[in-house]
């Protein structure tokens, strides 16, 4: 912390273990080294018949770590490889791509969003250049009324870059796109824009601010807090929530089943909103 680190400048990180936690004593368990940075994101799934752990940091590099039987058992440091990726500076969100057997997912890095092979440890394709600083959400959408089933629907959101006179030099907006992969070896990987979602007092200019959806609407926080809901399928604003107090609201959570939407931010509140069924 007091440290300084001269090539970054800025203080000086320790390497980050991911811990694991035995909820009977509430201790740490185990501890398992491999990023030398802050972990940003982590997801599981199974590819091909086995268990893993994905996580992404401010080093830049995506780990895959075995697990045994869903857990972190029998765990040893021969059970993570990293994805053979040096180009990422900073991997924000990692998310499974949904109806591939969990053998691809996303990416939300600093320089855009990265498509990889989970079962190989290798990238697929990267989509550069979506927001003039970095993409640090990436979502895939079930979209509820549309037939179109030809191709994956996912959400991103980034951060612009800020001018010397500290003007920002675009609007904030989030992004809902068209992700179609190949269907035969080799084919290519394509994203497609549909359309965007702004408002004149939409300000999410600051990173690790995620968004969700619930297949109908989008709900994206702000660095003010609020929280904005668009109609995914038209792009119309139909609300705003400005229930926080000014500053930055971290993460929307819509529920699995229920109509419920959950807000967390950085005046250390959490609110709990309750929809009609």
């Amino acid at each position: 912390r007091y440290d300084w680190n001269t090539d970054e400048d800025d203080n000086q990180i320790l390497p980050s273990p991911i811990k694991s936690f035995d909820l009977a004593t509430r201790s740490v368990s185990q501890r398992f080294f491999g990023h030398t940075e802050e972990i940003l994101t982590m997801t599981a799934g199974e590819v091909g018949g086995e268990w893993y752990l994905f996580s992404g940091g401010q080093d830049g590099r995506i780990i895959r770590w075995h697990m045994a039987n869903r857990s972190f058992a029998d765990f040893g440091s021969a059970g993570w490889r990293w994805m053979a990726d040096e180009t990422t500076d900073m991997a924000i969100r990692i998310r499974l791509i949904p109806g591939t057997g969990n053998r691809y997912f996303a990416a939300a890095c600093a320089e855009g969003l990265k498509i990889y092979d989970a079962a190989n440890c290798t990238i697929v394709t990267s989509f550069e250049g979506l927001y003039t600083s970095y993409c640090d959400d990436v979502l895939f959408v079930n979209m509820s009324e549309t037939d179109d089933r030809s191709c994956l629907y996912v959400l991103t959101r980034g951060v612009e870059e800020i001018y010397e006179d500290d003007r920002q030099c675009k609007p904030n907006n989030c992004d809902l796109h068209a992700l179609e992969l190949p269907q035969k070896p080799g084919g290519k990987v394509e994203l497609k824009h549909v359309r965007s979602f702004t408002a004149e007092n939409y300000n999410a200019n600051v990173w690790l601010c995620g968004l969700d959806s619930n297949g109908r609407y989008v709900f994206a926080p702000t660095i003010d807090g609020q929280v904005f809901i668009w109609n995914i399928q038209t792009g119309a604003l139909t609300g705003i929530l400005r229930d926080h107090d000014p500053v930055p609201i971290r993460r929307v959570l819509c529920h699995p089943s229920k109509p419920s939407l959950f807000t967390c931010s950085d005046d250390g509140s959490i609110k709990v909103y309750h929809g009609k069924p």
